[in-house]
């Protein structure tokens, strides 16, 4: 590492647009410690959400990523959206060693497709995790019981 300690990527209303995401994925090499991006109140549509997660998920470095707000978009609460916040929350989970995480990914509007991911990340934990938050995410009953089987499966001493 170069010792760049940017970790907070702050792009909220900059009038960026879908073609922008390449911009983002420059922010976030491989010798930056990106941990959290905010790209609210921009023009990303569904379909730039889905090409910066995509990126993401190819990207070196990305799995440092542990908050991604995206809030204020045209493409929030749409499936990428979720998909995106749910993958940077996933992270979240696989990183933080932390039994109690009450608030770890609380109001990020994860949706059910989002609580899937995170669910996967619980699944993936060698550590039980005694209390979890989840509350103001739009979660219905498919997410809850994808976080609930894997905290169960995994998580019940």
């Amino acid at each position: 590492a170069s010792g760049n300690l940017l970790e907070a990527l702050s792009l909220r209303k900059m009038d960026l647009s879908d073609l922008d995401a390449p911009v983002i994925l420059a922010c976030i090499d491989q010798d930056c410690s990106v941990t959290r991006i905010d790209v609210r109140d921009n023009a990303f549509t569904e379909m730039g959400l889905r090409a910066l997660l995509d990126a993401l998920r190819i990207h070196e470095g990305a799995e440092r990523v542990v908050s991604i707000n995206v809030s204020g978009n045209p493409g929030f609460g749409t499936v990428a959206a979720r998909e995106l916040v749910g993958y940077a929350a996933a992270n979240y989970v696989r990183a933080n060693p932390c039994t109690e995480a009450l608030k770890s990914v609380s109001d990020r509007n994860l949706g059910d497709d989002g609580a899937a991911l995170v669910a996967a990340a619980l699944a993936e934990r060698s550590t039980s995790v005694m209390a979890f938050g989840v509350h103001h995410n739009d979660i219905g009953p498919a997410g809850c019981i994808a976080i609930v089987n894997a905290l169960m499966a995994k998580h019940n001493a």
